[in-house]
């Protein structure tokens, strides 16, 4: 049987990043800020934007397989802003 194919609307790369290291924690924290509750916490800068856009990819793809509403990104693709050039 043939998985359904799923439209979800927005790629994870149009949405808005940030990374901050944690002391507490000793790592580097990635945020996306239209989704707060998610986060990825890694070992190095590099990674902690790789991970936090890979759960942004699913969180996007569960979102859009329960049809459910998906934020859609603050800022227009093809800006520069310091948040997308991470």
């Amino acid at each position: 049987m043939a998985k359904k194919k799923i439209n979800i609307p927005f790629r994870a790369d149009e949405y808005s990043y940030r990374v901050q290291y944690s002391p507490d924690d000793q790592a580097f924290i990635g945020l996306v800020d239209e989704f707060p509750g998610l986060n990825a916490f890694s070992g190095t800068l590099e990674s902690a934007v790789k991970e936090i856009k890979t759960v942004v990819s699913e969180g996007l793809r569960l979102l859009a397989e329960r049809g459910e509403q998906i934020p859609e990104p603050l800022r227009s693709a093809g800006e520069n802003t310091a948040a997308n050039l991470l």
